[in-house]
């Protein structure tokens, strides 16, 4: 018998390891990409808040935060590690692949079976369309959030289903937990309630609750709505951003399927109301089918946790990243109750489904994986041909310098610029001064104060000498660089 419970554990550990190269094939390249112009931003945005204000934000946030433990991770790299993309990038990695893990323990919990855990983990290792959260480290918010929500959820699960009450130091772990994910990004708000949806289809305890089991419960709760509530007694840059404004209208929330619908089921096209509505009647026949309470808890924590990003302007489908975990747990689950329970023994059909999905799906991923990744060479370029072109004409400014840009090919509204030389040059008094946005050229009292001057036209960095010379130049157009 231990012959075979080892025999078995060693097919589980293979198909974990197949899985991590099945990532690492296919996204592995992300480890190799630059810095993306939002990751300027993000880097800039957490440098320079005072390290004291962005730790109280975790717990009550002013006017001017925003997302503050995924600023404490941007301030921690670029303290560490400066302007170096590379640890950036294994950070990133190191979440994933965390998140991997995490995805396939919580499945574990709702199913039951491990092999139904790595079946959702071959589901959630790769989607071409997620190409945001393997090469841009903009994304470390949703990776924190994912890391923190799945742990928070997981834990929960655990403890909760082990059958003894849980203690104290417990329930304060997931408070922790759970301000990790609302300080990561907003979508962690809807975690407390997450809970409650837990207690009701997989623990089954309503209309009888066990009010000394359900204390952790209330601790959330109390904690997710404090945070709720710190976050809207004042307009944080958040909800001052006009990208995320809510627009509560069934015309907005259909549009918002049908595009990430397509992207997630891999049609490269908005997907039609016709195919929505069969790709419903599916999932709810296949809920129906698998007779889990496991798989029905799952497509309702899917729809749950995608409601936010319905009602907002649409976006690429990392933001989709935790909603997508319960969708292949979901599909693990169904599979599980299909296949083992009803027609074959696990131990047989384990493996095989688990080399059915990860060869089924690797054509489709190869396929799509230059169309998820046809946003990633403009964007990336622009801060690598910046940092390049400065270090290489200008490596040295002095504190508080005045930078005049007189032509370039960033739009006037983008403050690429400003971030990037205030990152490369360690000097949060650096300013930026394009002629772009003063439209007009630079009168002599100008021209005097300024400590350097440039010429940005397309993207290639020429000093200006004169005032002179810099009225003989046009403003410039907006491009992206050669590469």
């Amino acid at each position: 018998m231990q012959s075979l419970h080892d025999r078995r554990s060693l097919w589980l550990w293979a198909g974990m390891v197949l899985i991590l190269c099945y990532f690492l094939y296919f996204a592995g390249d992300g480890l190799k990409a630059g810095f993306f112009p939002d990751v300027m931003m993000n880097i800039s945005g957490a440098w320079e808040r005072p390290m004291p204000r962005l730790l109280l934000d975790l717990i009550w946030p002013d006017e001017s935060a925003y997302r503050p433990m995924g600023a404490l991770a941007y301030r921690g790299l670029y303290q560490a590690f400066g302007l170096a993309p590379v640890p950036y990038r294994i950070a990133s990695f190191i979440l994933l692949i965390g998140n991997l893990m995490l995805a396939g323990w919580l499945t574990r919990l709702l199913s039951g079976s491990r092999w139904a855990a790595l079946w959702a983990m071959a589901l959630f290792s790769y989607q071409a369309y997620l190409s945001d959260l393997y090469y841009s480290s903009a994304t470390l918010y949703d990776l924190l959030c994912g890391s923190f929500g799945i742990a928070f959820l997981a834990l929960y699960a655990h403890w909760r289903g082990s059958g003894s009450r849980m203690r104290l130091w417990q329930g304060l772990v997931l408070v922790v937990l759970l301000l990790g994910a609302i300080g990561a990004k907003e979508l962690g708000l809807l975690l407390p309630l997450c809970l409650v949806l837990f207690e009701i289809f997989f623990f089954g305890v309503w209309p009888r609750p066990n009010w000394k089991t359900l204390a952790p419960l209330g601790l959330c709760l109390v904690a997710g709505l404090c945070s709720a509530l710190a976050r809207f007694a004042v307009m944080t840059k958040f909800g001052q951003n006009p990208a995320y404004q809510v627009g509560l209208s069934s015309t907005k929330i259909l549009a918002n399927l049908q595009h990430y619908g397509g992207m997630l089921f891999y049609v490269h096209r908005d997907l039609t109301p016709r195919e929505l509505l069969y790709l419903a009647i599916g999932a709810l026949a296949l809920a129906a089918f698998a007779r889990s309470r496991s798989a029905v808890l799952c497509l309702i924590l899917f729809f749950f946790l995608l409601a936010p990003v319905l009602v907002i302007d649409p976006r690429s489908l990392y933001v989709i990243y935790l909603p997508f975990v319960f969708l292949c747990a979901f599909l693990a689950i169904v599979l599980h109750r299909v296949t083992c329970l009803r027609c074959f023994p696990e131990s047989v059909m384990g493996p095989v489904l688990l080399l059915a999905l990860l060869s089924g799906m690797a054509p489709l991923h190869a396929y799509r994986k230059p169309f998820g990744n046809a946003w990633i060479h403009n964007d990336e370029v622009q801060v690598d041909t910046i940092l390049d072109r400065f270090q290489r004409s200008c490596p040295t400014l002095p504190h508080a310098a005045r930078v005049y840009i007189n032509s370039d090919a960033i739009p006037e509204d983008d403050y690429l610029l400003t971030f990037t030389l205030r990152l490369l040059y360690h000097d949060r008094e650096i300013e930026v001064i394009r002629r772009k946005q003063l439209h007009h050229c630079p009168s002599d009292e100008e021209w005097a104060g300024y400590t350097r001057a440039f010429d940005f036209e397309g993207w290639n960095l020429k000093e200006l000498r004169s005032r002179l010379d810099a009225c003989k130049e046009s403003a410039g157009a907006t491009s992206t660089p050669a590469h």
